[in-house]
């Protein structure tokens, strides 16, 4: 199932009777996944948390830009 999965995304291919390879724009695919799901399934939780706990938008982008400025 996996190598279906990976092979419908475009991730990887099959050159028959040699085995799998990887595409070569696989790792933008990949990054492009993992950026759809964070948006739809992890940010509305973080947004979410953050009403709970009273984090206005001013203070996450306050903490954003302190945070992006030191990784």
């Amino acid at each position: 199932r996996s190598y279906e999965k990976l092979t419908s995304e475009g991730i990887i291919y099959n050159k028959r009777g040699i085995g799998y390879f990887t595409s070569a724009d696989a790792k933008e695919k990949v990054l492009e996944a993992q950026k759809e799901q964070f948006l739809k399934e992890e940010l509305p939780v973080m947004i979410k948390r953050m009403k709970l706990l009273g984090i206005s938008e001013e203070d996450f982008l306050k903490s954003f830009h302190q945070t992006h400025a030191t990784v």
